[in-house]
C-alpha cells in the first residue's frame, strides 16, 4: 500500500512538471501571433445571380421586401 501511496504521489508530480512544459512550449509572443492572424486584405469581385431585392423601411423602422 505504501509503494502504491508514493508511486501516486509521483505521478502528480510528474504531471505538474509536464503540465508546464506544455504551457511553456506552446506559448507564443502576442507580437507574432497578431500579426500572422491579418491577412492582406484582398477585395472580391461582386457575384451576380440575376435576381435582386429590395428592402424598404417603414416610419417605425420594420422592413418589408419587394421582389
Amino acid at each position: 500500500m505504501r509503494q502504491l501511496a508514493i508511486f501516486a504521489a509521483a505521478l502528480v508530480v510528474a504531471g505538474g512538471y509536464a503540465a508546464r512544459y506544455a504551457d511553456r512550449a506552446t506559448e507564443t509572443p502576442a507580437v507574432t501571433q497578431a500579426a500572422v492572424s491579418q491577412p492582406s486584405y484582398e477585395p472580391r469581385e461582386p457575384s451576380t445571380s440575376g435576381r435582386s431585392l429590395m428592402v424598404d423601411s417603414d416610419r417605425q423602422g420594420s422592413f418589408s421586401d419587394r421582389s
